[in-house]
C-alpha cells in the first residue's frame, strides 16, 4: 500500500513551482542556477513517489468499476522500492548493539609526525579529548534516530544533508552544538566544482506550518504557511519568513537575521551522497528500477486475473425449465437446485462449465525472472531475505552470497566516512570559536578522525573471540582493542579498569588463602612433630625398662 507524507508535502508546497515565480525571484541571487535546481526537484518528486508507492495510484481511464470510477492500473500496488531501500538502510549501519550508543562512532587517533617513531603523550591526550567531544555531541542530538532516518532517505533521494549549529540556549545540549537532518528537497547548494564537498553558499527553503512559525519566530503575518528561507555564505547568514528577517534571542542577545556575520567562516551544512557519478548530487537506488517494477506489478496482476478466471469460470445450463435456486443441505456451501426434468424431455438438467484457455508454458515463471533481475539491479541477493535457495549450505557460503550487497554498502560507507569527517571539522570550528570543550587548532592538526563501522554481515562471535584471544596472547592486539573489536562494552576504559580491579581482588584473595594454607600446614607439621617426639620418648622409655 502507498504511504502519504502529508507533512512533507505541506512543507514542499509552492517550492517546486515557486523557484521560477516572481514571489521567489527577489529571495535568490540573479546568478542562481534555477534550471539545475528545478530539474533536481523534479527528480526528488519522482523518487518520493517511487518510495511512498504513490506512483502506483495511476488509474486506467478505459476500465471502470460498477460505480463508474476508474480502476487502478496497478491494483496490487506492490512497493518493491520501499522494501529494497529499507534493506539497504538497515545493512548500512551493520550489526550494531541494541543500546543508545552511536551507530558509527568517531575513532580519533594521534597523527604521526614525519621522522618520529612514537607520538607524544600530549597528542594522545588531544586525540582522546577530541574523540570524546565529537561522540558526545552526536549522542546529545539523538544520533541513532537522525542517522537511521538519514540513511533511509539517502537510499532513494541519492543523498542526505546535515546542519551543524551553535545552540547555547538548549538545556538538552550540554556541549551547545546541534546537529539536524535537512531533507534534500529543501537544500539549495552552491559548491566548488573542483571539490564538491566544499560548499560556497546554500539556501534552505520550505513552507513552515503557521502555528510553528508563530511559536518559534513570533510570526504575525497573514500567510497560512509562510515561506522559510535560510541563506548561508562563509561571511554571513540571513533567515526570513515571507521575506521578513527573523528575530531570535541567542545567548541573551536579540539578533535580527539579516546579513548577520558568520563567526565560523564555514557554511555549516554537509551533503552526504549515496554514490557520486560525475555530479554533485548522489545516485538514487531506485532511479533505474521503475521500469522493471512497473512490469512486475502488471504481470503479477495478470496472473491474478488468470487465477480469477479459473476460479469463476463461465457456466452454461441446458434442459432447465425453472430458475435455479440455492438450497441448504447441511454442507458448508449451499447446493444449486436445477429443478425437475422438463415435461416431455428425456434429458436431465445440466450445468456445463467452460474452461478458460490454458496459459502459455512458462507464463508463471516470467515474474520470477523479473524479480531476479530487479534484485540484481538493486544489489540484493536472495539470501538477504533469509532464503537459501532450496538447499542447506554452510554459513560461510551464505555469507559469500551476500557479496553484492556487502560491496554496495561498503561503497556507500566511504561517502559517509568523508561526510562524518566534514561534520567533525564544522563541530571543531564552532567549539574553537565559542571556547567549548577546551579544544584548539592543535586537536585537528595532531589528530586523524576516522569512523568505527560495525560488521555488515551477521557476526561470527566464536571466530571473533578466537581472533581476539590469539591477538592478545601473541602480542599483536591489546586487551582494550580486543574489547573494542568484540563490542562487549560501550565504555572500554571503565571495563578495563574493572577487570584490573577484579584481578587485584582475586590475587589478594588467592594470597590470603595461600597464607592460610601455609599456616595450617605449619600448625599441622608442628603437631605431628610433637606427636612423633612423644612417641619416640615413649618407645625409648620402654626399651630402658
Amino acid at each position: 500500500m502507498p504511504i502519504s507524507l502529508t507533512g512533507l508535502e505541506q512543507r514542499r508546497a509552492g517550492v517546486l513551482a515557486g523557484l521560477s515565480a516572481a514571489t521567489l525571484q527577489d529571495k535568490l541571487p540573479a546568478t542562481f542556477p534555477h534550471n539545475v535546481w528545478t530539474a533536481q526537484q523534479a527528480r526528488y518528486d519522482r523518487y518520493w513517489r517511487l518510495y511512498t508507492g504513490e506512483v502506483w495510484n495511476e488509474v486506467d481511464p478505459n476500465k471502470v468499476d460498477k460505480n463508474g470510477n476508474p480502476l487502478l492500473r496497478f491494483p496490487l500496488q506492490i512497493n518493491y522500492a520501499r522494501t529494497i531501500c529499507l534493506l539497504h538502510a538497515s545493512a548500512l549501519w551493520g550489526q550494531v548493539r541494541d543500546s543508545s550508543s552511536l551507530l558509527a562512532p568517531y575513532r580519533v587517533l594521534p597523527r604521526r609526525q614525519p621522522g618520529k617513531e612514537n607520538v607524544s603523550p600530549a597528542a594522545r591526550r588531544r586525540a582522546d579529548e577530541l574523540q570524546v567531544f565529537l561522540n558526545n555531541v552526536w549522542e546529545e542530538n539523538d544520533a541513532r534516530s537522525i542517522l537511521q532516518e538519514g540513511g533511509l532517505i539517502q537510499q532513494f533521494l541519492g543523498g542526505i544533508v546535515y546542519r551543524v549549529s551553535w545552540t547555547p540556549d538548549d538545556p538538552m545540549l550540554r556541549n551547545q552544538i546541534r546537529i539536524e537532518m535537512v531533507i534534500p528537497d529543501f537544500f539549495l547548494p552552491i559548491w566548488n566544482t573542483a571539490r564538491p564537498s566544499e560548499l560556497l553558499e546554500c539556501f534552505v527553503i520550505y513552507r513552515l506550518p503557521i502555528r510553528e512559525a508563530q511559536i518559534r519566530y513570533g510570526y504575525a503575518g497573514k500567510g497560512t504557511a509562510p515561506l522559510y528561507v535560510e541563506h548561508w555564505t562563509r561571511e554571513s547568514v540571513s533567515i526570513t519568513l515571507d521575506g521578513t528577517p527573523v528575530k531570535m534571542e541567542v545567548d541573551g542577545e536579540t539578533i535580527t537575521y539579516q546579513d548577520v556575520p558568520n563567526p565560523f567562516g564555514v557554511v555549516p551544512f554537509v551533503y552526504i551522497p549515496r554514490e557520486r557519478a560525475g555530479d554533485y548530487y548522489g545516485v538514487s537506488l531506485v532511479a533505474d528500477l521503475e521500469g522493471i517494477m512497473r512490469e512486475l506489478n502488471a504481470r503479477m496482476a495478470n496472473i491474478g486475473d488468470m487465477l480469477l478466471d479459473y476460479a469463476t469460470r463461465e457456466v452454461f445450463i441446458r434442459n432447465v425449465s425453472n430458475v435455479p435456486r440455492t438450497q441448504q443441505i447441511g454442507l458448508p456451501r449451499p447446493a444449486i437446485n436445477l429443478g425437475l426434468t422438463p415435461p416431455g424431455s428425456n434429458h436431465a438438467p445440466e450445468v456445463i462449465p467452460l474452461d478458460p484457455p490454458a496459459p502459455p508454458p512458462g507464463v508463471f515463471d516470467f515474474p520470477k525472472e523479473l524479480m531476479k533481475q530487479l534484485l540484481r539491479d538493486a544489489s540484493v541477493p536472495a539470501v538477504a531475505f533469509g532464503e537459501d535457495e532450496g538447499s542447506q549450505r554452510s554459513a560461510l557460503t551464505l555469507s559469500y552470497r551476500m557479496f553484492p550487497l556487502l560491496n554496495c554498502i561498503r561503497a556507500v560507507r566511504r561517502y559517509w566516512t568523508v561526510g562524518f569527517r566534514q561534520i567533525a571539522w564544522i563541530i571543531l570550528r564552532i567549539a574553537i570559536t565559542k571556547g567549548l570543550g577546551g579544544l584548539t587548532d592543535k586537536h585537528w592538526e595532531q589528530c586523524e578522525v576516522d569512523t568505527e563501522w560495525s560488521p555488515i554481515e551477521v557476526r561470527d562471535d566464536e571466530g571473533m573471540l578466537q581472533t581476539a584471544i590469539a591477538g592478545v596472547q601473541n602480542w599483536f592486539m591489546s586487551p582494550k582493542r580486543a574489547m573494542q573489536y568484540l563490542s562487549l562494552t560501550e565504555d572500554v576504559e571503565q571495563e578495563y579498569y574493572d577487570i584490573l580491579e577484579h584481578q587485584r581482588l582475586v590475587s589478594e584473595l588467592r594470597n590470603k588463602l595461600e597464607m592460610q594454607d601455609e599456616e595450617s600446614l605449619n600448625s599441622e607439621g608442628a603437631q605431628n612433630e610433637r606427636e612423633y617426639d612423644s612417641r619416640t620418648d615413649a618407645d625409648g622409655q620402654r626399651r630402658l625398662d
